[in-house]
């Protein structure tokens, strides 16, 4: 039951020797990240004045983020990186930081590790158990964020939720 409190809301850091973990107020992290065709995306759960999105507000914004990711996929995945060796990716992590003497990057890093939770938005259609399960787990590796604690992947007529080791799996139509 303690592990609850990592569902939503924190991340996990690459570290050397071993990862450690962060938890954030939702409060003043009350977004999700959208990752489409390895674009990444901020979406906001409310607006200025704290009234909550509705749902069909939020299924407009994940509509414009379908439409503005296109048919083309991001040729960096960035979020593959969180799926490799930890050490590589430790290393990997402090490269794309120290690339913006600005700090945008580990601004954008922040609000991913921060957010509610990741949801990677697929334009797969699995027949089979395997390829559910397979997609679900994993996809092509690429539009992934392995550090969040829940991922959450959507095709067109099923919704996954994916939470530690046991899948719950119910249907959207």
């Amino acid at each position: 039951m303690a592990s609850y409190k990592w569902l939503f809301h924190s991340a996990r850091y690459p570290v050397k020797p071993s990862d450690t973990a962060e938890k954030f107020d939702p409060q003043s992290n009350n977004h999700i990240i959208v990752l489409r065709k390895n674009h990444i995306f901020v979406v906001p759960l409310a607006d200025a004045s704290g009234r909550e999105f509705s749902a069909p507000e939020i299924e407009a914004q994940l509509n414009n983020i379908i439409s503005h990711a296109g048919s083309q996929t991001h040729s960096t995945p960035i979020g593959a990186l969180t799926g490799d060796n930890r050490d590589f990716w430790t290393d990997a992590r402090a490269a794309l930081v120290s690339a913006s003497p600005s700090g945008k990057n580990a601004q954008l890093l922040k609000k991913i590790d921060g957010a509610m939770i990741v949801l990677a938005l697929d334009d797969t259609k699995p027949i089979t158990r395997e390829d559910i399960s397979w997609g679900t787990w994993v996809g092509d590796g690429r539009n992934r964020w392995y550090d969040k604690h829940q991922r959450t992947f959507l095709r067109p007529t099923l919704c996954f939720l994916l939470c530690g080791p046991q899948p719950e799996f119910s249907s959207l139509q």
